[in-house]
């Protein structure tokens, strides 16, 4: 057996345990997504240069406005069909048995002018048809919080769906994503202290991926952290790729 050979590493069973829905999906996927909504929004921008981030760039801000592209979807309940059809694909490729997608019912709210109990339920109806498909793959949801639009109200809208539905087992977590440079309030942190002990969710957060340890202590401290999202910040001479 050849244990460096890329055959071995995908057929080795493994788990996933940070990946992001919407980057997880092939770019040709996305694109072809993209390419069905007739708006002035999606005309105007540049497919190519907008999914795939192929040279270094000088920050995290700069790679995340690259990605912009990706903010126009899902646009609709088969468009969030095919995206987690599409990432449970690539992930069953790669020899995932487990797998913690991130996503943000937030977004998809707001794109098709839901409420959140009817976003969550588009999730969780959009994972079953995939595991379905790929029913060797035990896949989890966590719900993602971005850092630059953080509504406590909404949030807090977020759990009571959670509860409503009677706190189903495949949503396992909240994730607080996003640009560092907006920190987490102490408002924000007791919500999360109250997903953890009242609703047994887990807690992640991306700390020091570029922002100071001070992050991850906090992380840590004051919002009940479980697990933390990357927790290095590279020298600020390094490019991030």
């Amino acid at each position: 057996m050849n244990w460096g050979s890329l055959d071995f590493v995908r057929n080795t069973p493994k788990a996933e345990l940070h990946v992001h829905l919407g980057g997880c999906i092939p770019t040709s996927i996305a694109k072809i997504m993209l390419q069905e909504f007739n708006t002035d929004a999606i005309r105007n921008i540049d497919l190519d240069g907008s999914l795939s981030v192929l040279n270094p760039v000088s920050s995290l801000s700069e790679y995340l406005k690259l990605r912009q592209g990706l903010d126009y979807i899902p646009r609709g309940k088969t468009c969030l069909t095919q995206m987690f059809g599409a990432a449970l694909d690539a992930l069953a490729r790669d020899g995932v048995v487990y797998a913690e997608l991130r996503h943000s019912p937030f977004k998809v709210a707001k794109l098709n002018d839901l409420s959140f109990r009817i976003a969550l339920q588009w999730a969780l109806e959009a994972l079953d048809r995939a595991k379905s498909a790929f029913p060797h793959i035990q896949a989890r949801l966590i719900l993602g919080i971005d850092r630059a639009n953080v509504n406590i109200a909404l949030v807090h809208e977020v759990l009571d769906a959670f509860d409503w539905l009677d706190r189903p087992k495949e949503i396992v977590g909240l994730d607080v994503a996003g640009d560092e440079s907006f920190g987490i309030t102490s408002e924000l942190a007791v919500v999360l202290r109250k997903a953890t002990n009242e609703l047994g969710l887990g807690i992640t957060i991306h700390a020091g991926e570029i922002g100071p340890p001070e992050n991850i202590w906090f992380a840590i401290e004051e919002c009940d952290a479980t697990r933390i999202g990357l927790g290095y910040r590279p020298p600020v001479t390094a490019q991030v790729v």
